[in-house]
């Protein structure tokens, strides 16, 4: 008997050319969704892909919600487009290369609830337990943001943890929220009008409107006792050479649309200055052809910034700032 009220939880997954992950991971994800007692949907973000994906899923899984686009252009295009097609409470983002445990869409609604008092929560983000190609396995999704050589980046601060942390304890407060399995307020994330489509295809992308929410007074949280399987780098093959470019791209560019201070750009000038000389070199021509590539998204970039920065309260250099309760691992840039 289908449940009454209205949809609380919309999953959006994005995938390209994701058949064979959908068909390993994807029934997992439907059973855990049955469990609830709440209203769900569970949408696909279709992203150009040519190998069946969207055929599988009409044949094979009836139950969810195919959203096709024609041409791929990535991370951003494609859950933006699952947001505004979705119509739940809360959004969960979700690759298609993670298995999950059955209890983890009700443990991830009641961690959002128990942590939004306030009602000024953002998100909400898991442990991951990464598995290599190899097999090994480590634990990682707790980052802190760090401005390293001028650009803004994020460093995996989850070794830090302490073993009650790691065990369940608490939610702790951060500043960064990894995309790839995090339940986000639908209203927020339209607010800030979703994910960065300029840094498509991907990288930076969780990093940029992970600190525009900041800035907004919103908090977000770390959940230590949830935890998923991440197949890192399962979807993952060879690339153009442009798209190597792109996470030093992306940094640059995300830098560029979050300062908001004389200090900190006179910082990022002084500091990538430096950087870009000594690799250069030393032969590393990568970062200056990324910044050529950069500076080709100057235009958009200019318009994104004025967009993004609307409803901003608080300064950049603040929201990375520990919070009283936050691990020491958590510092200021």
């Amino acid at each position: 008997m289908p449940l009454a009220g209205p949809v609380i939880l919309s999953v959006v997954i994005p995938a390209w050319n994701g058949r064979a992950l959908l068909q390993r991971h994807l029934p997992g994800v439907i059973d855990a969704l049955r469990t609830l007692d709440e209203r769900w949907e569970c949408l696909v973000v279709d992203d150009g892909s040519t190998d069946g994906t969207a055929a599988y899923l009409t044949e094979r899984h009836p139950e969810v919600r195919v959203v096709r686009r024609e041409q791929n252009r990535g991370f951003s295009s494609a859950v933006n487009l699952g947001i505004a097609a979705s119509v739940g409470e809360f959004v969960w983002l979700l690759n298609n290369d993670m298995d999950i445990p059955v209890d983890l869409p009700r443990r991830l609604l009641e961690a959002f609830r128990e942590g939004d008092a306030g009602g000024n929560l953002f998100a909400v983000s898991v442990m991951q337990d990464y598995v290599g190609k190899d097999g090994a396995s480590w634990p990682g999704g707790m980052s802190r943001v760090v401005l390293e050589r001028g650009l803004l980046d994020i460093t995996d601060v989850t070794a830090k943890l302490t073993s009650a942390e790691m065990d369940g304890g608490a939610p702790l407060p951060v500043t960064f929220t990894c995309a790839g399995c995090a339940i986000y307020r639908r209203e927020k994330l339209l607010a800030l009008g979703g994910f960065s489509e300029l840094l498509d295809p991907f990288y930076a992308e969780d990093l940029e409107i992970s600190l525009q929410a900041s800035r907004r007074g919103w908090r977000q949280l770390f959940a230590a006792g949830l935890r998923v399987r991440h197949f890192h780098g399962s979807s993952a093959g060879k690339k153009p050479f442009r798209i190597w470019l792109v996470p030093m791209r992306n940094r640059i560019l995300a830098t560029w649309m979050l300062l908001d201070s004389p200090v900190l750009w006179r910082r990022h000038a002084r500091e990538f200055a430096a950087a870009l000389a000594g690799w250069t070199l030393r032969g590393r021509i990568r970062p200056l052809l990324a910044l050529v590539y950069a500076l080709a998204r100057l235009p958009g970039l200019r318009r994104e910034r004025a967009a993004r920065r609307r409803g901003a309260s608080v300064p950049l250099a603040d929201t990375m700032m520990p919070a009283a309760d936050s691990p020491p691992s958590l510092q200021p840039i």
